[in-house]
């Protein structure tokens, strides 16, 4: 009996930690405030505070400070709706999907892979390349080469207007197509 009481307190201890350690690879979806600056790195410009990582989500609407990338960054998606994000000629990569409506993406590139990219009314002046089963493209302008490969079975249906001031490359991996 003495000696399952002194293991019980171990047990304990190491079923808190299973428990916790589940916590740690929650993917989190993080809301851009700009509260505190334009610095992506800063935990207190997004909600809930923290600075997001591959496996978490962001979304930027329009806010009083725009962000700003001091590094290359990876989340799964990534949403941007009526604002600027400031590359400073790093890399945003996405592993699961890209959306931007109405805003202005500058000096870096993009590198877009997974289900979806959704180009909406944006004006680029960032290279991109991806690599999605679903692309869409919408009255948007590219001033940097681009470079889109379309996987998916879906047919794309895009509403046109779009401009492209560098070199393009569309290519069809699977057996949709973009029109």
């Amino acid at each position: 009996v003495t000696r399952l009481k002194n293991k019980i307190p171990g047990l304990l201890i190491l079923l808190a930690c299973l428990f916790a350690g589940n916590s740690f690879f929650a993917q989190t979806t993080y809301t851009w405030t700009g509260s505190t600056s334009s610095d992506w790195n800063t935990a207190t410009n997004f909600s809930p505070n923290g600075i997001p990582t591959s496996i978490d989500n962001v979304i930027i609407g329009s806010t009083s400070n725009n962000p700003s990338l001091s590094g290359n960054v990876t989340v799964a998606q990534f949403s941007i709706n009526s604002a600027t994000l400031t590359l400073n000629g790093n890399t945003l990569a996405t592993s699961n999907s890209a959306t931007f409506s109405g805003s202005t993406i500058t000096s870096g590139s993009i590198q877009a892979n997974g289900s979806s990219i959704d180009f909406g009314s944006t004006q680029f002046d960032a290279s991109i390349t991806a690599v999605c089963s679903d692309v869409f493209f919408n009255s948007s302008q590219f001033s940097q080469a681009i470079s889109i490969t379309k996987t998916g079975a879906s047919d794309d249906y895009s509403f046109g207007g779009d401009t492209f001031n560098s070199d393009v490359t569309l290519t069809a991996a699977g057996t949709g197509i973009i029109s």
